[in-house]
């Protein structure tokens, strides 16, 4: 698992997965969609099987982070 730099926000679980070979834009993930993530991935395991992928909060390909 690949991540964008971390912060926290309790209401904003969203995040994206960015397959290996494909740009990593997104600059930021919430603490929380990780977690989602992950919990997401122990429910069905296929959802990220034998990859690595990376994991972003959608629609933030910013030169930094927005907390930055």
């Amino acid at each position: 698992m690949r991540m964008a730099w971390l912060y926290d926000d309790p209401t904003n679980e969203r995040y994206e997965l960015i397959p290996t070979g494909q740009p990593f834009r997104d600059t930021q993930l919430t603490r929380q969609a990780a977690a989602a993530f992950i919990a997401d991935v122990i429910k069905n395991p296929a959802l990220a099987a034998y990859q690595s992928v990376g994991v972003a909060e959608p629609n933030t390909q910013w030169d930094k982070p927005a907390f930055y």
